[in-house]
């Protein structure tokens, strides 16, 4: 069974499509790709300002902050 959303006057209202009525619709690959492209855009930006000789790449970003979400949450226990 599929779900299907609707704008609304809140977020999102969801309905359950049945199977009979085939797969949900998909978005054009434009609008799916757009929140990567984005946030892509958005690192660069923040390298570039940071770090203007570019040493850090999003890699390691994404590590670094992963890890101190790991030591958080061992520290929250």
């Amino acid at each position: 069974m599929a779900t299907e959303a609707f704008p609304s006057s809140g977020y999102a209202t969801f309905r359950r499509r049945p199977p009979w009525d085939g797969p949900a619709p998909r978005l054009p690959e434009a609008v799916r790709e757009r929140p990567e492209r984005m946030r892509e855009e958005r690192f660069a930006k923040l390298a570039a300002k940071d770090d203007p000789s570019g040493t850090v790449n999003e890699a390691q970003s994404v590590a670094i902050i992963a890890d101190g979400v790991d030591a958080f949450l061992r520290a929250c226990r």
